[in-house]
């Protein structure tokens, strides 16, 4: 399972090369990863999440983006801690 996951996660970021990693704190995003998700539906686009991480200090979503501006909107809105 953990195979097909990584191969799926590849493939989505070669078709959806712009990427944006979200730091996950211990505590999950919360009501952030709604607005993430909203965002999406605003500008009409699947969602599409890459390689994460996770580790002992939280871990990351990888947003993927065909897209280079929407790429860069959605880090404006989300990426800063």
């Amino acid at each position: 399972m953990v195979e097909k996951t990584r191969k799926i996660a590849k493939e989505i970021e070669q078709d959806f090369p712009h990427f944006v990693d979200i730091v996950v704190p211990p505590g999950g995003l919360g009501a952030k990863l709604a607005a993430m998700y909203d965002f999406h539906a605003r500008h009409r686009i699947s969602p599409k999440r890459g390689h994460g991480r996770r580790d002992d200090k939280g871990g990351a979503i990888r947003w993927c983006f065909a897209d280079p501006q929407l790429a860069d909107a959605f880090a404006q809105e989300f990426a800063h801690e």
